[in-house]
């Protein structure tokens, strides 16, 4: 359930005087993960957990994107993170084209490009969506309710400036394109080996 959870800016908690206890928590942040099964070899995010050890900071406080952070309400302990910002997007003329009433869908919003065949709109980018899988943590939340808590935020967003779209990028991995595959997220573009993705919101 959402109430099992609360999310923070990162900076707000860092100025507070919870600020040692924050700051452990981040250090102590693992990206490592193991399937179910154990069939396969732990994989380790290193963008995902660099990014909040040394980036995520200050980028926040240089409004280049907004780090929050996922607490348990039970103990508060670091379950993941997200972070946000607006950014240009460009969609290509085929996937806006390919029905009619797709092309009225996503046209709301983005404006057709001649010159590169493309539609381009602002956006919300979840610049990175991180789970502690640490063995430290004891309440650990699912990917779902991570990525649940993140549109919200978004959403909240959306209410106050508008805007229609959300688009993210990540590894061409089968087992994280089908988990945003299910929470309505569709490819749209590859660059530079990152699968680029986006939903209407």
């Amino acid at each position: 359930m959402m109430n099992e959870f609360s999310s923070y800016r990162i900076i707000d908690l860092l100025d507070s005087g919870a600020s040692f206890f924050v700051n452990g928590e981040i250090k102590n942040f693992s990206s490592t993960y193991k399937s179910a099964s154990g069939t396969t070899p732990a994989q380790k995010n290193d963008d995902v957990e660099s990014f909040l050890k040394k980036k995520a900071e200050s980028f926040s406080r240089r409004n280049l994107s907004m780090t929050h952070l996922v607490l348990s309400s039970v103990n508060q302990e670091l379950l993941g993170y997200f972070s946000l910002t607006i950014k240009p997007i460009s969609i290509p003329a085929k996937f806006v084209e390919m029905s009619n009433s797709t092309k009225r869908k996503w046209a709301k919003f983005a404006s057709y490009d001649r010159d590169r065949n493309v539609y381009v709109a602002s956006s919300y980018l979840i610049a990175q969506l991180g789970k502690n899988y640490s063995k430290a943590v004891q309440h650990p939340i699912s990917g779902d309710a991570l990525l649940d808590i993140c549109m919200a935020k978004v959403k909240e967003c959306q209410d106050i400036v508008g805007g229609g779209i959300v688009f993210l990028e990540c590894e061409k991995d089968a087992r994280l394109m089908d988990f945003y595959q299910k929470n309505g997220f569709v490819e749209y573009n590859v660059r530079n080996n990152l699968v680029q993705m986006v939903q209407r919101i």
